[in-house]
């Protein structure tokens, strides 16, 4: 069998298998994939406590929206165990969840790669170590040092609270792993105009403490917006290129999820067939399958493979599993919620931890550097710029 990442994970011959299977498909370019969906992005809640400002408008916080025991005992029973990765969040926040140590300690159970995207804006102590614990990988979503403007933009979470937090997890993840590789990470998400000179301190606190990745996401919005970095272009570079050379001054790995402005696509790097189709599946609060963890509409959509109640190996492959994959195969026609992705060029997210040729996607700060500064016309060797 490939030599995937995961087999220092402790992943079971079931798991190995069925991710192996999906990766086979994927490059045979078949219609049908493995029996059970390989990577699973679990919405155990659609609540969230930030009402971010750039985020959906209206947020309720009402039980109805969070998973119930039916769909999760699914879960367990017909999908966790063939994952090679789980991933609990979508879009709410889930260590808003009371219960939250109750549905972890069930995944761990089925699977030992586990990941969680969170603000870190809530959650007791508690509930922090049993991340620690069960060895999950968190990436805190974090877009300003300064207390006022993340305030500001992410108006339910309390600034302070998430530098206790982070503090906390950081010093006991460091205390059971000695190095945070590939357990904690930074996501600058969104990068946008407001933020743009926080990047610098984010990057000083990665360094205090022991942070060795950062992950940056521009703002998803419409291109009019004035927020967004297409007009902001000077700004920009002048900000990543001081970044780029400061995180190698502090051996910290800048990665991108995306072009972050279409002069800094790299198109080598740009995502060719995408692998979600094969590999990912996001069970949404009520059992709704989706075929993508980027896939940003709330409401029913056609591109849903179905519901996890009608069975999860027939909706997996199910008839609009394989009208996905065709439309992917043939690069043709694809599917509404894929081409923005296609457009833009996608980079790595999670693909190259699952096998090693993904990695042809990552982009990192020093694959972008000779670009940003031939761009931007800075001197090399850590000049300081400053935008004034």
């Amino acid at each position: 069998m490939k030599q995937t990442a995961h087999q220092k994970k402790g992943l079971s011959p079931k798991q190995l298998n069925n991710l192996d299977t999906a990766i086979r498909s994927y490059n045979n370019r078949s219609l049908l994939s493995s029996a059970y969906p390989p990577v699973l992005f679990l919405e155990l809640t659609r609540n969230c406590i930030s009402r971010c400002v750039y985020c959906r408008k209206n947020w309720t916080n009402d039980p109805q929206y969070d998973m119930s025991r039916e769909i999760f005992s699914i879960i367990i029973k017909d999908c966790a165990s063939h994952a090679g990765l789980i991933d609990l969040r979508n879009y709410g926040e889930s260590l808003m969840l009371s219960d939250f140590r109750w549905y972890l300690e069930q995944i761990a159970d089925a699977c030992t790669n586990l990941r969680i995207t969170t603000t870190l804006g809530c959650g007791d102590k508690e509930t922090l170590k049993s991340l620690v614990d069960h060895n999950v990988s968190v990436s805190v979503s974090l877009d300003a040092i300064d207390k006022n403007i993340y305030e500001r933009y992410r108006r339910g979470v309390c600034f302070d609270t998430v530098m206790k937090n982070l503090r906390y997890i950081s010093s006991e993840m460091v205390k059971k792993h000695d190095s945070l590789k590939g357990h904690l990470r930074i996501g600058i998400a969104p990068l946008y105009r407001d933020n743009l000179d926080q990047v610098d301190g984010i990057l000083t606190l990665a360094h205090q403490l022991h942070i060795p990745e950062i992950r940056i996401l521009q703002l998803s919005s419409a291109w009019y917006d004035l927020n967004t970095l297409y007009f902001h272009k000077k700004r920009l570079l002048i900000t990543l290129h001081n970044a780029i050379e400061k995180a190698e001054k502090y051996g910290i790995e800048i990665q991108f999820g995306s072009p972050l402005i279409s002069a800094l696509k790299l198109n080598e790097k740009a995502c060719d067939l995408c692998v979600k189709p094969w590999l990912y599946s996001t069970v949404m609060f009520n059992g709704t399958m989706r075929p993508c963890d980027w896939q940003i509409e709330l409401k029913q959509t056609s591109d849903d493979l179905g519901n996890i109640r009608d069975g999860v190996e027939s909706v997996w492959n199910g008839k609009v599993a394989q009208r996905l994959r065709r439309y992917h195969i043939q690069s043709r026609g694809y599917a509404k919620i894929c081409k923005t992705c296609y457009r833009i060029g996608r980079y790595a997210d999670h693909e190259h931890t699952l096998d090693q040729s993904f990695k042809r996607w990552l982009v990192t700060g020093n694959e972008l550097y000779e670009k940003i500064t031939t761009l931007s016309g800075i001197p090399k060797a850590g000049t300081p710029c400053s935008f004034l």
